[in-house]
């Protein structure tokens, strides 16, 4: 009836540290997971596409948002939740001046659609 809305809600995953993400630095290519509760709080079944993206340090000079990771759900219905995980490695981090250089300083991730 063109009156139905189409709505999802993210959520950190309680059991992670840091709001839902755990840095895995003692691996042999250290990464970063982050895992992500997706709610539809709309009045149909509709599935999500889930998108990180960073806002890098000043000093790298980057756009305001650089998407580095994204995820489709499955179809939802109202009020049905699942889990999406992300994984950011460090090459996530870095940028490409004839070659891969990894930008330190202070990142931020901001997640949407």
């Amino acid at each position: 009836d063109g009156d139905d809305e189409i709505d999802f809600e993210y959520d950190f995953d309680d059991d992670d540290d840091q709001d839902g993400a755990r840095v895995h630095a003692d691996e042999p290519e250290p990464f970063w997971r982050m895992r992500l509760n997706v709610t539809n709080t709309g009045d149909v079944p509709a599935a999500e596409v889930a998108q990180v993206y960073l806002v890098y340090p000043p000093s790298a000079s980057e756009p305001p948002l650089v998407l580095r990771a994204f995820q489709k759900t499955t179809v939802l219905h109202p009020g049905e939740v699942t889990e999406i995980s992300f994984i950011l490695s460090l090459r996530d981090l870095s940028i490409w001046a004839s070659e891969w250089k990894l930008v330190r300083g202070e990142f931020q991730v901001r997640v949407g659609s």
